[in-house]
């Protein structure tokens, strides 16, 4: 199992849409994502059956919103800016 903590990681609120996780892009496709937030100020982003991706020092209002969110969309994006893959996501 892959663990690792995501050093930089942004959320983009949308008005009556999913809100969007912006990460570092990984190596290999999505299976499956899901994003886990049970409380606290930390999230976990399932990417794969052997590969998570923790969220550490979450905003408040990004916390709020994952209360009642049914998904949210993942932007993969390389060091060049550009985005590599964009996956939704269970909130779960």
């Amino acid at each position: 199992m892959m663990r690792t903590v995501e050093p930089y990681f942004d959320f983009i609120e949308r008005k009556d849409k999913p809100w969007i996780l912006v990460i570092s892009a990984r190596a290999g496709s999505e299976i499956s994502p899901r994003l886990a937030a049970p409380g606290g100020r930390r999230a976990t982003l399932f990417r794969r059956p052997d590969e998570e991706i923790v969220l550490e020092c979450m905003p408040y209002t990004v916390l709020r919103h994952l209360k009642v969110a049914r998904n949210i969309l993942v932007a993969e994006v390389n060091r060049d800016g550009e985005t590599a893959r964009i996956y939704q996501a269970p909130v779960e």
